[in-house]
């Protein structure tokens, strides 16, 4: 199972590869989100987000 960087506004997943991540208000984001948000809404929408996280690992921890 591989690890998949996903924007932390929208979901979408992130190509690391191609270098297409852009970093506001200290968040992962994607090129489209980067362009179209500002750092107050990239927060707050990251925040509404995190209310509905739950974090599961995989397998226990060793």
């Amino acid at each position: 199972m591989g690890l998949t960087l996903v924007c932390g506004v929208c979901l979408q997943p992130i190509d690391p590869v191609a270098k297409s991540e852009k970093y506001k208000a200290g968040h992962r984001i994607c090129e489209s989100c980067n362009e179209s948000m500002s750092e107050e809404e990239v927060r707050a929408e990251v925040k509404e987000r995190m209310k509905n996280v739950t974090i599961v690992a995989d397998h226990p921890l060793q």
